[in-house]
């Protein structure tokens, strides 16, 4: 007598979807695991990247303005007497700062004093020294000044690279974007920073201006009256495209970032 096999009922058609249910609900729930911990750590690594990034740029900054007041001491103590000490520091600082493009000093001058001043430069050592505007914003060439009560031309560079003696002379009043962050460096007696611009070369750059400490009161040739009138400022070119270096953001390839100011 052999024993039969037990019958084999078929799976009826509501336990089958209801597995095939299960099994598609547990594969998306693991894909949805999988995803969310991907996106956990995209964001983990971006937020780290962007804390490494803003505190390199701090780091920059602070370096930046402590040089910036450093040379505006300096110059305040030194620079009219000893030029070559200013310039000899500018350029150590330069090299060291490669954020950093360049120093400059601006000294206002009276209308009525600016041929004596333009002569006064000329015997200084710039034979070619002349006050002039630029027009930025129209066809970027150099136009002789504008009839204003006084003028702000930059009267130091630190480097000169060949070519760029052009801008000594340069009414920084005379750019719009210039002439805002200095009467707003002058109010507050403390540095400011222009709108960013294109530099010649072509990078992303920005001037940060400071008033010289003193420089209203003593330390200025002529007649007490105009020396109390005349004053200097330090002012450095900062180039944009190196306050940092290039980083690779975590992302997915085919991924965008939105970098945005809260």
């Amino acid at each position: 007598m052999h024993d039969t096999p037990p019958e084999i009922k078929p799976l009826s058609v509501r336990i089958y979807f209801t597995s095939l249910g299960l099994w598609l609900a547990l594969c998306l729930g693991a894909m949805a695991t999988g995803v969310a911990l991907d996106i956990r750590t995209v964001e983990t690594g971006l937020s780290q990247a962007g804390d490494a990034f803003s505190d390199q740029l701090d780091r920059q900054m602070v370096a930046s303005e402590t040089v910036l007041k450093g040379f505006s001491a300096l110059f305040g103590a030194v620079g009219r007497t000893e030029p070559h000490k200013a310039g000899a520091y500018a350029r150590q600082v330069v090299k060291s700062n490669p954020q950093i493009f360049a120093l400059e000093i601006v000294e206002s001058v009276a209308k009525d004093q600016l041929p004596a001043f333009v002569a006064a430069k000329r015997r200084e050592g710039i034979p070619g020294f002349t006050v002039k505007s630029f027009s930025y914003d129209s066809d970027r060439k150099w136009q002789p000044p504008k009839e204003k009560s006084a003028y702000y031309p930059i009267v130091f560079m630190e480097p000169m690279p060949p070519g760029s003696e052009d801008v000594l002379g340069l009414d920084v009043e005379s750019v719009p974007f210039l002439r805002r962050a200095v009467a707003e460096a002058l109010q507050r007696e403390a540095p400011v920073a222009s709108h960013p611009f294109r530099l010649v070369e072509g990078n992303l750059a920005y001037v940060v201006f400071c008033p010289i400490p003193q420089t209203r009161w003593h330390d200025v040739p002529g007649p007490a009256p105009a020396a109390r009138e005349r004053l200097m400022m330090v002012d450095m070119v900062i180039d944009a495209t190196a306050l940092t270096q290039h980083v690779k953001l975590p992302v997915f390839d085919g991924g965008t970032v939105i970098v945005h100011h809260t």
